[in-house]
């Protein structure tokens, strides 16, 4: 299957290659990623910029660890935009990180 950058493929999906040894960590991974989605939604109408941060923070700090770079850079815009106070691009943030978790197939090896 041919790729576009940050491992979209040509159908929309986001295919990420991920080390084998990580198989058993991902689905809970990915869970609280899930959990995360919902958080932010919650912060973003309550104007908690600081509870975005803290997440989005975590975020930066973790995807690349488990192969999901995208989640790492999504972290680092959302972190920014929350310590700015910019609700429309941080609201993009959370669309991002929302399409990327819908549209992601992972590929052990």
């Amino acid at each position: 299957m041919p790729f576009q950058s940050e491992g979209e493929s040509l159908d929309g999906k986001f295919v990420v290659r991920i080390d084998p040894s990580l198989k058993e960590l991902i689905p809970t991974y990915l869970k609280n990623r899930q959990t995360d989605l919902e958080t932010l939604a919650r912060a973003l109408l309550d104007n908690d910029f600081s509870g975005i941060e803290n997440v989005a923070h975590k975020m930066k700090g973790s995807g690349a660890g488990y192969g999901l770079h995208k989640i790492t850079a999504i972290g680092q815009g959302l972190e920014h935009s929350a310590r700015t106070k910019n609700a429309e691009q941080t609201k993009q943030y959370i669309q991002q990180l929302k399409r990327f978790m819908e549209q992601l197939e992972i590929v052990y090896g």
